[in-house]
């Protein structure tokens, strides 16, 4: 991958560069629960952003995006300002952030490139944000840390893209490590590893093909109905401020009295919150048949009570139940489209991939993308 970068680098800039790899992620469990300070349970995989950059010499930064052959020139020595090509403002956020917190590195030159599957539920956009300010700090010695890092990714999706998500994909993406998920607590930004031994067990995505645009879809509604059942237990217990300081006998004794479905967006964070304490012990002990059982009443929490599934979520779920060798599957991400993540015994995966393939293929005309993932670290430079 870095030969191409690096050789379209120098013929564009004469420059001899630095590489970062920014990596995707998944999530086994705890979805829609960051932005609530729940906890979650991500890793980093082998899919990720390829970065080659260098100090520019005078002010203004220059992007080239190589898979879809678009460029970018942006003097940031003015105010920055959103661009009309979307995947420059993941970039031009970073400098915007770092303006705000009077870190100002200089401008740079960067090409990118990637083989995350784009609209799958993987953070292509986190690692975009995260690959680009490692980068920065790398050049410019500004002695960020990686929570720091995390922080300014995540500002970007709230205040220049207009996202309200969490911090879970800028902090996967920053803290993976090699053959382990991070079960994250959101509120107090304590992580703990938790590795994955099964050899005989892939992780295996099925990617809908149904693009979803979070800022476009419902994702910013979900926020503001947790904000809401926030509001309404506020009468009861002024001092909480997100539903992770609302405890759940206090959450039972006035349910009644709150909208049935603000109801069902408050027990499936309640519920998936408690489900990935349950699947962090049994990849402790080493349990993943229990572990896929949890990810299978997630799928029906977030299709049932938070309602971010799609039919072609639902189809892909209820297909991957009868077949052989699998021990769990879910949606995974924002929802509205993308993946489902699913844990297969090895020996049945060919039977799987040719099953899921067919299946879909019948019912919506579409060639099923199938993506078999390993845990890797995450940013860094190569």
């Amino acid at each position: 991958m870095f030969k191409l970068i690096n050789k379209t680098f120098q013929e564009q800039f004469k420059q001899k560069p630095i590489n970062i790899i920014a990596p995707g992620r998944i999530n086994l469990i705890g979805e829609h629960t960051d932005y609530n300070n729940g906890f979650v349970l991500p890793a980093t995989i082998d899919k990720s952003m390829y970065f080659a950059m260098a100090k520019s010499e005078d002010t203004i930064c220059r992007f080239y995006a190589i898979d879809i052959d678009e460029s970018l020139e942006v003097d940031i020595s003015k105010p920055i300002e959103k661009s009309d090509k979307s995947w420059a403002n993941y970039l031009l956020g970073v400098y915007s952030e770092l303006q705000k917190e009077a870190v100002t590195p200089q401008a740079v030159n960067c090409v990118f490139s990637s083989d995350i599957p784009i609209g799958a539920g993987m953070s292509s956009s986190a690692a975009l944000e995260s690959g680009f300010v490692f980068g920065l700090n790398q050049l410019f010695d500004l002695g960020l840390d990686k929570m720091q890092m995390a922080k300014i990714g995540q500002r970007v999706e709230n205040s220049f893209i207009g996202l309200n998500s969490g911090i879970m994909d800028q902090f996967a993406v920053l803290h993976g490590k090699a053959n382990h998920f991070i079960k994250l607590d959101c509120q107090s930004m304590t992580f703990q590893y938790f590795p994955y031994r099964r050899q005989n067990v892939s992780i295996v995505l099925c990617d809908t093909k149904v693009s979803h645009n979070l800022a476009d879809s419902e994702y910013n509604i979900r926020y503001q109905q947790c904000q809401d059942v926030v509001k309404f237990y506020q009468q009861f217990y002024p001092e909480i401020k997100t539903l992770r300081d609302l405890a759940y006998d206090e959450f039972k004794k006035h349910e009644k009295k709150l909208d049935p479905v603000l109801r069902n967006r408050a027990n499936h964070v309640f519920e998936d919150n408690l489900r990935v304490y349950g699947v962090a012990e049994m990849l402790f002990i080493d349990n993943l048949e229990v572990a896929g059982g949890l990810l299978n009443k997630a799928h029906e929490s977030l299709s049932e009570d938070y309602e971010v599934s799609c039919e072609e979520l639902d189809f892909l779920v209820a297909k991957a139940k009868k077949a052989k060798g699998v021990l769990g599957s879910r949606m995974m991400g924002g929802g509205f489209g993308g993946c489902t993540i699913n844990l297969v015994q090895t020996e049945y995966l060919n039977g799987f991939q040719t099953f899921m393939k067919v299946a879909y293929q019948q019912a919506y005309d579409i060639d099923l993308p199938i993506y078999m993932v390993e845990l890797t670290d995450g940013v860094r430079l190569a």
